[in-house]
């Protein structure tokens, strides 16, 4: 299912479904016939995507897509418009190997699930079921044009290395892909980030920058007070994270990965919401990462951690 939202006159929402529990935002900016699409949803529903995107304009207005990161769920249409239409594919070089080799992005999210065959395969139909030539590599600071409205690119490591938001100075919209998941999910899942450094570095940033709009790359968009909310929300949950793997191993000799996920997911999701999803495990290893390079934990033998201990 799909739904058009006109956020101002030249901003369009697409909601699309991507689980039962979970909707994917696309943004769609327009001016003097010329439109950039920021992200591109999944394979599985591509020839949705352009029919909805020929709802508001003519392909052939269709300029630019940026991809906020290149993770699986938001580079799935880029075949298809790549086929269809001269738009430019635009995503941060230190994304670009996840949708021009996208095997390489599926070893790294699912190194500690299990990579089956199926599960591969699943995966490349999410993304579309090949790679795609970048042929816009975005850097931080760079600026995209449709029409006379300017969008201006921040490099957010820690989603993923190439994370990156949007923001349009002229409404103050920033739009954020997954540099901030909806805290909504946070009952049932621990974070959604590779990179625990680079993540509340990033989080820091966009928090000191005037938004009036937080546009993500899944529902719901917040206005106003609501913005400084939600990323006090995100901040305070990473700290809340990081004590409670400190605490957990303080009382242990050693643990391994999925022990520590156990526990931690006890501590800090709903009854039952216990099941270990890519994004919470790539979030917890990215923790351990971090608490390891910063010598609180150690990390022994290869599979186990413990505190640091003088």
């Amino acid at each position: 299912m799909s739904e058009i939202k006109q956020l101002t006159e030249n901003i369009h929402l697409l909601c699309f479904d991507f689980t039962e529990q979970i909707r994917s935002h696309l943004y769609l900016i327009h001016d003097q016939n010329e439109a950039v699409l920021i992200d591109a949803h999944i394979g599985l529903a591509a020839e949705k995507v352009l029919e909805t995107v020929e709802e508001i304009i003519p392909l052939d207005h269709l300029k630019t897509v940026i991809l906020t990161h290149g993770h699986m769920d938001h580079i799935g249409a880029c075949p298809l418009i790549e086929e269809k239409t001269d738009a430019s594919i635009a995503i941060h070089i230190a994304d670009a190997q996840y949708i021009e080799e996208p095997w390489t992005q599926f070893l790294t999210l699912y190194q500690d699930i299990g990579t089956t065959e199926q599960a591969y395969q699943d995966f490349i139909a999410l993304a579309g079921g090949r790679g795609v030539k970048v042929t816009k590599p975005l850097h931080d600071g760079d600026t995209i044009k449709a029409g006379s409205v300017e969008l201006q690119v921040l490099h957010t490591p820690g989603h993923s290395p190439g994370s990156i938001c949007i923001y349009e100075p002229k409404t103050k919209t920033m739009f954020t892909g997954d540099a901030l998941i909806p805290s909504e999910w946070y009952p049932t899942t621990i974070g959604v980030f590779q990179d625990a450094t680079k993540y509340i570095q990033s989080l820091k940033r966009l928090q000191e920058l005037e938004i009036d709009t937080l546009c993500p790359g899944h529902e719901p968009i917040r206005q106003g007070s609501d913005v400084q909310k939600e990323f006090k929300v995100h901040i305070d949950r990473y700290y809340e994270i990081e004590s409670k793997i400190l605490q957990i191993l303080a009382v242990s000799e050693g643990m391994t990965l999925w022990e520590i996920f156990y526990e931690l997911a006890n501590r800090l999701l709903s009854p039952g919401d216990h099941e270990p999803g890519i994004g919470a495990v790539v979030t917890l290893r990215g923790f351990l990462n971090k608490l390891c390079f910063e010598g609180k934990i150690i990390q022994e033998n290869g599979s186990m951690w413990r505190v640091a201990r003088n």
